[in-house]
């Protein structure tokens, strides 16, 4: 029965057809999600990837993005329109007009996006990415929207400034995985030269206030906010959304140093609500800004 959704699955979307076919796969894995209309989408995927290419699809906000066809991650937001749906809903209900936001390991730039979105065109998203690859669709996706509120930089973000290695991702399906940490980073990882901002150092020259931080670096959380201790400690942005990942690195010191510049550790409920912090094996933690004990 799969092997025959496959093979049917392959050879419309291979067909004069195939335009049409995938636009009506996309909108059943958006609107009609069914056992179904996943499996369909999951062999549309399956071909996509097949094929190298870059795809445009969009963000729930409306902005375009491009997309490797080789990424899983990336197949899944043209296909479904959606990526953490739970730290998506969060953001579409607390970002306003005017917010600043910084998006520090932006990959093809979904966040980055939909924050320039929702902050408008008073507000302002500058956002990292170090891997070239990932930073040329972030740059060009940036581009062609409407505004330019929208700041890609090639960059990535530590305790230190300076010029490191970043580990790019040995999983071709998943480009994502580049990391600053060697401990991280796969057996054989290609090394590039990336020059290594900090987040301190980086708002005092642009002369940022940031309303919200997201920061999503492969186990080189801790290091950022490392890099940040005077923008916690003086001008604290109101949320800092950080990936805790337990392979990667351990929430407990993260959490500790966010507590001590007067941060809650919160979790996310499936519709994106604030929650009671709970030690989840993979999350989006929301540190909430409070009164410094």
């Amino acid at each position: 029965m799969k092997s025959g959704i496959r093979r049917g699955v392959h050879l419309i979307l291979g067909s004069p057809a195939g335009a049409p076919a995938l636009a009506a796969v996309r909108a059943g894995a958006r609107l009609l999600p069914s056992r179904a209309t996943r499996a369909v989408a999951f062999y549309a995927g399956e071909y996509l990837a097949e094929q190298g290419s870059v795809l445009t699809g969009k963000v729930p906000t409306g902005s375009a993005i491009g997309l490797l066809s080789r990424d899983r991650m990336h197949r899944h937001i043209y296909l479904h329109g959606v990526h953490e749906p739970a730290t998506t809903s969060f953001l579409m209900s607390t970002v306003a007009q005017g917010f600043t936001a910084i998006d520090v390991g932006a990959n093809a730039g979904y966040f980055s996006l939909l924050l320039a979105d929702l902050a408008g065109p008073s507000g302002r998203v500058h956002a990292f990415e170090p891997n070239p690859e990932l930073f040329d669709l972030l740059r060009s996706s940036a581009t062609v929207r409407a505004g330019n509120n929208l700041v890609p930089v090639r960059a990535a973000l530590g305790e230190s400034e300076g010029l490191n290695d970043l580990y790019l991702s040995t999983d071709s399906a998943n480009s994502g995985l580049s990391t600053m940490s060697p401990q991280v980073a796969g057996q054989g990882a290609t090394t590039v030269k990336v020059a290594t901002r900090t987040l301190d150092g980086y708002c005092t020259e642009h002369s940022l206030t940031p309303d919200i931080v997201k920061v999503d670096v492969e186990g080189h959380e801790l290091a950022v906010l490392a890099g940040a201790r005077a923008l916690l400690a003086n001008r604290p942005p109101a949320y800092v959304i950080c990936e805790l990942e337990t392979a990667r690195n351990a929430a407990a010191p993260l959490v500790g140093f966010m507590g001590g510049f007067g941060y809650r550790a919160c979790s996310l409920t499936d519709s994106g609500l604030l929650t009671a912090y709970e030690d989840r094996e993979a999350q989006n933690v929301v540190f909430v800004a409070g009164v410094k004990p």
